[in-house]
């Protein structure tokens, strides 16, 4: 099985400098590149299942975005947002000088490849979005702000892997290994044997200080976007409502949607089922 190499580059912010880690996986042709982005509180070990198929089509590259995993936390919580996520990013794309690219982005990283995907000459050329969408619903903002960064430390290993268990129930398909190693890489031993979650709890700070009383509605970014997009829904998920997905289907001749079942919000993308759809309409969209 392939394996990936942790390599570091430096980005900068208001504040100064700052570094980001990531997982490169080489891949088998040089054609194009794959860039996965996880979540609002995860890191880039959520892309292990998947980055070895991904490596069919390039060189598959998963960032730890600032203030999580291995990357550097942030001198202020007012520095996590949209563009310096996209700051962070494209220090990727130039470091490895990226011109043809596949984002797959789960949730938070998602919202970022939109709002990527929209801009003038942007070097995305397919863009999947894993339970995210072009309206984001209140309801599940003030879900999410209620336990971003409120707990994060545990007596031992099981009571933070029993956290994690709590707070992302809704992933699927999640084998006991899957929890396992989903644990092993959320969580860090501090020194007095206890554990801690692998995110600054700024980012919950952040995100409670912002308007979480309305949708959020990025209808002017999805209507901006000109490259094909695939959308994976969790049949159950309420930040991407089908309603919602179903609408942004209709609005794009371009746009195709799965539905994992039995999941909510998000998809762990560990399945045979998305893998295999993800890895379809790749072959497809990047072949025309």
């Amino acid at each position: 099985m392939k394996t990936s190499q942790c390599s570091y580059y430096q980005t900068i912010s208001q504040l100064g400098f700052h570094q980001i880690a990531y997982n490169h996986w080489q891949g088998e042709k040089k054609d194009m590149a794959t860039v996965c982005v996880h979540g609002l509180t995860r890191n880039k070990s959520d892309f292990d299942m998947i980055a070895p198929a991904l490596c069919h089509f390039g060189d598959v590259f998963c960032p730890d975005m600032a203030g999580r995993g291995e990357s550097d936390w942030l001198a202020s919580d007012h520095l996590y947002d949209f563009p310096q996520y996209i700051t962070d990013v494209s220090h990727l794309f130039a470091r490895h000088k990226l011109s043809n690219i596949a984002w797959l982005g789960t949730s938070m990283g998602g919202i970022i490849g939109m709002l990527m995907a929209s801009l003038p000459k942007n070097p995305i050329k397919a863009l999947i979005l894993n339970d995210v969408g072009s309206i984001i619903p209140s309801e599940s903002l003030q879900e999410i702000a209620a336990y971003v960064g409120k707990k994060r430390e545990f007596n031992n290993f099981e009571e933070g892997k029993a956290h994690l268990k709590n707070v992302h129930h809704e992933f699927a398909p999640m084998s006991d290994e899957s929890w396992h190693n989903l644990a092993l890489n959320s969580l860090v031993e501090m020194h007095d044997g206890r554990y801690q979650l692998t995110y600054d709890p700024k980012i919950g700070d952040k995100m409670r200080a912002g308007e979480l009383s309305e949708d959020i509605d990025l209808t002017p970014v999805w209507n901006a976007i000109s490259c094909p997009v695939l959308i994976i829904r969790g049949e159950k998920s309420k930040l991407l409502p089908s309603s919602i997905a179903n609408q942004m289907v209709q609005s794009k001749e371009n746009a195709m949607l799965v539905e994992v079942e039995s999941a909510g919000h998000a998809p762990s993308l560990n399945g045979e089922i998305e893998q295999k759809a993800i890895i379809s309409w790749l072959e497809k969209v990047m072949n025309k």
